[in-house]
């Protein structure tokens, strides 16, 4: 199974009509966490999920495709899942900045973190077997984290 998430922020309807169009043309259930109700025909969509929900699904997921946002990275990255990113974009009107397009520039290229600059090269990337993301480690990156978490809840 692939997980969509967008965070519970901000709809990201660019990448959820995307997604849509592709669980058609594929066979393999996609579930997707939207943050607001949408009308999706071949996704399945849940627009807000419990944490217990969400980690259930990340675990039993093949592959999670997400907005940039710092928690579902670090989730992805716990839980062994390779992750394509898909950042927000400011001129499209999708975030208030591009801060995620800066978080995507400094996360592609590790294993198992693919990114997507146009929605039209997913199709491409979800067919493939992508390997799990490496943990970095080290006492500076370990404080980021457990600070991140911290602020995150």
């Amino acid at each position: 199974m692939i997980f969509v998430t967008v965070g519970t922020q901000l709809p990201f309807p660019r990448l959820i009509d995307a997604m849509d169009r592709l669980a058609g043309r594929i066979n393999e259930p996609i579930l997707a966490q939207t943050g607001v109700a949408c009308s999706a025909k071949n996704l399945i969509v849940e627009p807000v999920m419990s944490e217990e929900r969400y980690r259930h699904v990340l675990g039993i997921s093949r592959l999670v495709v997400s907005h940039a946002g710092i928690g579902t990275v670090i989730a992805a990255r716990d839980a062994e899942k390779p992750l394509i990113l898909v950042p927000r974009r400011a001129e499209l009107g999708e975030h208030r900045n591009d801060h995620q397009i800066g978080t995507v520039r400094e996360l592609v290229g590790r294993q198992g973190v693919k990114a997507v600059w146009d929605t039209d090269e997913l199709a491409e990337l979800v067919t493939q077997e992508l390997p799990p993301p490496v943990a970095a480690s080290g006492p500076a990156l370990d404080g980021l984290v457990s600070r991140l978490r911290n602020f995150i809840g």
